[in-house]
């Protein structure tokens, strides 16, 4: 037993000295393309990052009529949280509003202008469900239309472009992952019949000796994982060193996930070893 494994261990090795060229070609472009598909990845989680964080930090800014006496205000404010898709209201007084705006600015308004020109308003808060553009649209609607409202500030433009963006990434990363999965399995099917095609005599001598299907089998089986395996290991240190050049510039800009190293090469190995399960089964009937 441990004679057959290290026979077919020693010849999955072989096979890859042997093509020499063809493998070369093989691990480098599944090292470039995992590559790719890792920068997609890592690009589509933290843009979903930042949306998240966007979606939870999301508000809209109700404006009011400052002439809206003490209970006119509480009841807007019950009527604000009436509206579908409102998770929370946050009352915020002029003066409030001037303590605020001192905190973020440095500057006092009333130094300059002798009174406090900023309104009251209502910070409001969506349910998550309420997050898409749409359903955001239709809180501000609801909102505009009660009385005692003089306007209500929504970034729906930049919240339209980020779900776009994510939509695409997405999209992207999906139709990539397509690609390296077809290539992978085509660029090791194909190294691999170059592989068998070398070594017919030898195979013909085996199958003469008795050597069973499955252990003339192995030795390619292993070879199209070992590729596999290679190409995806060399991606998750070029993702590594990439990422670090990036880390040592701006340390916060990028959340970076264990599974972004680990899936080339766990990946890479699995879909080498479909390639030669494919390449096997066309190009060795035995």
């Amino acid at each position: 037993m441990i004679l057959n494994l290290q026979y077919i261990v020693k010849e999955g090795f072989s096979g890859l000295r042997r093509t020499r060229v063809a493998t070369f070609v093989t691990v480098s472009t599944v090292a470039i393309t995992f590559t790719l598909l890792g920068f997609f990845l890592l690009l589509t989680t933290n843009v979903g990052q930042f949306v998240g964080i966007f979606h939870e930090k999301m508000r809209l800014d109700v404006f009011i009529d400052n002439s809206l006496s003490d209970s006119s205000i509480s009841f807007l404010e019950k009527q604000l949280l009436q509206c579908p898709g409102v998770k929370a209201v946050d009352y915020i007084s002029p003066e409030k509003a001037m303590e605020q705006f001192k905190n973020e600015f440095g500057e006092d308004p009333l130094s300059i202008l002798g009174e406090n020109p900023l309104p009251a308003s209502f910070h409001v808060y969506l349910k998550d469900t309420y997050h898409s553009p749409q359903k955001a649209n239709s809180v501000v609607s609801c909102l505009e239309s009660k009385a005692g409202v003089d306007e209500v500030i929504y970034q729906g433009r930049l919240f339209h472009v980020l779900h776009q963006y994510r939509r695409g990434l997405f999209i992207g990363t999906l139709i990539l992952c397509i690609f390296v999965w077809i290539a992978t399995l085509f660029l090791v099917s194909n190294t691999l019949r170059l592989t068998i095609y070398a070594q017919k005599e030898k195979i013909a001598i085996m199958e003469l000796v008795g050597a069973t299907p499955s252990f003339i089998r192995r030795p390619y089986l292993i070879q199209g994982l070992l590729q596999g395996l290679m190409g995806g290991s060399i991606s998750t240190v070029l993702i590594w060193m990439v990422v670090s050049c990036i880390r040592m510039r701006f340390p916060t800009l990028l959340h970076v996930s264990f599974w972004i190293y680990l899936f080339p090469p766990i990946l890479g190995s699995i879909l080498g070893y479909l390639g030669s399960i494919v390449s096997v089964r066309r190009f060795l009937k035995t």
